[in-house]
């Protein structure tokens, strides 16, 4: 059945669920900082939330991120074809992984290595903490050493340049071969839309549970150098492609509406059982008894059960309050890009420069995570949303950007 739907049409809520992902990043290095866990520069000062929130954001965040990466990578190419999308890609995401690594490679040397130098003066042999500062900033070695330079937080515009090479590579292999990519698109159709959608949810969980027992670490590993990572590519390459698909079949996300907040409570209930896990498992290895297969794939279950209700709670949510553009929403969509580009050296610079501030870990944690945000927000409107830069990171947009109101008629369930 052919539906009329809005050529422009707009999904305000997965373009937020995907802003809120991005933003997720910031608090989850500035929390770093605070925990118990190793990390690059620790303050004296820790508190346990720090670590609730590390492994509880590292649990869900970037599958979702890469199933609304999916989902809007298959948007532009159905709607504007493959040269198209193949161009947009690479304005959007090669050149922002190419010129922003370059940029802030440096700033993150320099802010660790200022953090440590920091670490080394005590402020009460300088004459207070602001000369501690000043005191380390003058000492501190301002070279950079790119020899053992990885990606950084840039690792998953890396990786989504492998997904959509594969994308433009595999879409007109698949349109070649006739029957079998028939049968494949309406049995998705059917676990999707259809009577056996019923048994999507199994076939979900089943599969990306398989495909995290290959990861070294309880929860998800996380990728470190260039070299592509197998089976970090498997997992996050799953996700990606339960957002492609599910755009051909975007009914689903209508559909989604009902029933959110059960799927959503779920999901949290769900999370806190993997945070649980999680940290037996880690606190097992530490006691020199590493947890067992049993325990290891339940963990990994609940890892990404949890991830899956939390996503289906979150579209079904977000797609039912913001059915309208909102200009703040708007704003922060449109922000959040360059906020999760540029925030990483600021997430050691700030924590590092309240060092020496007597205060409970959580207050700056809190003060680091604001200062950190409003000053990337202003610098951000200032200095990039209306400049060639915005155009990179977020395409042409006026000043007053309205959607257009033309419509077109597009069948719900075509394309793979």
């Amino acid at each position: 059945m052919m539906t009329p739907t809005p050529a422009s049409r707009r999904y305000h809520g997965l373009d937020a669920i995907r802003a809120v992902m991005m933003a997720l990043g910031l608090l989850l290095h500035v929390a770093l900082c605070y925990g118990e866990g190793p990390w690059i520069y620790k303050d004296p000062a820790t508190t346990g939330l720090a670590g609730v929130i590390t492994i509880s954001v590292h649990v869900f965040r970037m599958p979702i991120f890469f199933v609304m990466a999916g989902f809007f990578a298959a948007m532009v190419h159905e709607r504007r074809g493959a040269r198209v999308f193949a161009i947009q890609r690479f304005d959007r995401i090669a050149i922002p992984l190419g010129i922003g690594w370059f940029v802030l490679f440096p700033l993150l040397a320099w802010s660790i290595i200022f953090a440590w130098t920091h670490a080394s003066i005590p402020p009460d042999t300088v004459g207070g903490g602001w000369n501690a500062i000043g005191g380390a900033f003058r000492k501190m070695d301002w070279s950079t050493n790119w020899a053992d330079a990885g990606p950084m937080h840039l690792w998953f515009l890396y990786d989504l340049l492998w997904f959509y090479a594969a994308a433009i590579v595999l879409s007109p292999i698949a349109t070649r071969l006739g029957p079998l990519t028939r049968g494949v698109r309406a049995t998705l159709d059917s676990l999707t839309l259809g009577r056996a959608r019923w048994i999507a949810t199994p076939i979900v969980l089943v599969t990306l549970t398989t495909a995290m027992l290959t990861m070294r670490d309880p929860g998800l590993d996380t990728q470190e150098g260039w070299a592509p990572v197998p089976h970090l590519l498997l997992v996050y390459g799953l996700w990606f492609w339960i957002g492609w698909i599910a755009w051909a079949r975007r009914a689903i996300v209508e559909r989604l509406h009902a029933g959110w907040w059960w799927r959503l409570s779920l999901g949290l209930l769900l999370l806190n059982g993997a945070l649980v896990a999680i940290i037996a498992a880690y606190t097992a290895r530490g006691g020199g008894e590493p947890m067992g297969p049993v325990g290891v794939t339940l963990t990994q279950f609940l890892v990404v059960a949890s991830t899956w209700y939390l996503l289906l709670g979150l579209v079904g949510m977000a797609e039912r309050l913001l059915r309208r553009e909102n200009a703040a929403i708007r704003w922060f969509v449109d922000a959040s890009y360059f906020l999760y580009l540029a925030h990483l050296p600021f997430a050691i610079l700030v924590p590092a420069m309240l060092r020496n501030w007597d205060a409970p870990a959580i207050v700056k944690m809190t003060a680091s995570l604001v200062i950190m945000t409003v000053g990337l927000s202003i610098a951000y409107q200032l200095l990039v949303r209306h400049t060639v830069i915005g155009v990179v990171l977020n395409g042409r947009r006026g000043r007053d950007h309205r959607p257009r109101a033309t419509t077109e008629v597009t069948p719900p369930t075509t394309g793979s």
